[in-house]
């Protein structure tokens, strides 16, 4: 297509599509450089040009390395047009399934930073999938298609029609419109995460969130990564950590766990998100900097150890997870009954442990697999 659009972009080709339109790589002629343009379908005069301008305008305001900018708009009649630099990776929808972990942590990182900048500005993105990030040629992973962002306060003059978006269903958080503020994109990153490192996406979240394939994701074992993305995705939007808490774990993870003789540990796992105001918080502090959940390489056992690596609960439970903050459900969904620990499973058995302020571990809860899946109906 031979086509100049406002006698200044010349369009070459068509490098990505969506229910707006399409996006077209495009030479600047003015400043000798490849853009991309994103061609709205619908002609100047429809809701589309209110779209497209507050798309500009945002991507004018927000101002971060990991926050894909808006250069210009362009309408002359026939298009409306938002010019954008142009990335020659495409959307990282292609490398689902080929990054190896350390990539996959480098992306987590750049990704969890921008919303990080949304979340702290009252915005919530809104459609964070992997077909929205990018990798520019700085080699930074960026947020764009600002399309659909709002501002938490005005979710409730949205309405539920705005919450409506052509994407796979699982990226939706299971949380009514209403609820849906930046824990929404957190559940949404965390999807991207999983489907990054499984090639594929999950299956369709339940009251219980997603599940977790016990199979190790392609890009390699890792109970760290596995954590974060049951973290992100937790039914009940409460217990999701922030964007903040977020980062901090992936600093832990680039600074490495120090245990002694760490050759005997597989999993790592650290407690990480606090839920409830009401939490000891010189407990979890303890709980943070000094006890690991990890898999003893031998048996395939977990249990518990300190930063020095000593043994502080046995290597004999089948899984341990959800270190941090847990709540034994009496008398609802989200519980009642909070405090610092991890969930265990052995055998035909579930239950919880609990860490005592002097830094001590119990075992707090107990009872059959079959009567923890009908927690939800105790009181």
């Amino acid at each position: 297509m031979n086509k100049l659009i406002k006698e200044r972009y010349q369009l070459i080709r068509v490098i990505g599509e969506g229910g707006y339109g399409k996006v077209w790589l495009a030479l600047d002629t003015k400043e000798s450089t490849e853009v991309a343009l994103k061609v709205y379908k619908e002609i100047p005069g429809s809701y589309v040009l209110d779209e497209a301008c507050r798309e500009y305008e945002l991507g004018k305001e927000l101002k971060h390395p990991n926050i894909h900018p808006v250069l210009d708009l362009v309408e002359d009649g026939e298009y409306v047009c938002l010019v954008m630099p142009y990335c020659p990776h495409s959307s990282i929808q292609s490398m689902r399934g080929k990054y190896n972990e350390k990539t996959i942590w480098e992306f987590a990182k750049d990704i969890a930073s921008g919303l990080k900048y949304l979340h702290e500005r009252g915005m919530v993105h809104k459609d964070v999938k992997l077909s929205n990030i990018l990798l520019n040629s700085e080699g930074k992973y960026v947020l764009t298609d600002l399309g659909e962002c709002y501002k938490v306060s005005d979710i409730g003059k949205l309405g539920e029609s705005a919450g409506k978006t052509i994407i796979p269903s699982v990226y939706l958080a299971p949380e009514p419109w209403a609820d849906r503020g930046t824990h929404s994109d957190v559940w949404s990153f965390g999807i991207a995460l999983y489907e990054l490192a499984y090639g594929k996406l999950p299956k369709e979240s339940s009251e219980y969130g997603i599940e977790i394939e016990e199979a190790a994701p392609l890009c390699g074992e890792s109970a760290r990564l596995k954590n974060l993305i049951r973290a992100c995705t937790m039914p009940y939007y409460q217990l999701r950590p922030s964007m903040d808490a977020i980062l901090s774990l992936i600093g832990e993870d680039e600074q490495g766990a120090e245990i002694s003789d760490r050759s005997r540990f597989d999993d790592v796992f650290t407690a990480f998100v606090p839920v409830d105001e009401n939490i000891d918080s010189e407990t979890f502090n303890y709980a943070r900097t000094n006890l690991m959940v990890v898999r003893d390489a031998e048996s395939s056992k977990y249990g518990i150890v300190d930063k020095d690596g000593k043994v502080l609960i046995n290597f004999e439970y089948d899984r341990i997870s959800e270190p941090g903050i847990c709540g034994w459900p009496v008398g609802g969904p989200l519980g009642s009954d909070w405090f610092v620990g991890a969930r265990f499973w052995q055998g035909n058995e579930t239950g919880f442990f609990k860490v005592e302020a002097d830094g001590s571990i119990c075992e707090h809860r107990r009872c059959s697999n079959e009567e923890y899946g009908r927690r939800l109906t105790w009181t």
